[in-house]
């Protein structure tokens, strides 16, 4: 943004001119902060959901395992 502010002091561009692109910049950089917000959470979700699946996998692995070998005890 510092060039744009060197193109004012030289007289390239105009006051008004300078507030817009000031005001469509900072525009941006909330959007892009709100999508990083975004992208944050979405992380977190996936990383909850591959826990569960993980303590799923786990459970489906000991029942597995219970069933091909069954105790002794059951005739």
């Amino acid at each position: 943004m510092t060039w744009l502010i060197d193109a004012y002091q030289a007289k390239v561009i105009a006051l008004t001119e300078l507030a817009e692109r000031r005001r469509r910049i900072e525009d941006q950089g909330r959007m892009l902060q709100e999508r990083v917000r975004e992208i944050e959470h979405q992380r977190t979700e996936r990383s909850t959901e591959l826990q569960l699946l993980e303590g799923v996998d786990a459970f489906c692995t000991g029942v597995r395992g219970a069933m091909e070998g069954p105790s002794d005890t059951i005739q």
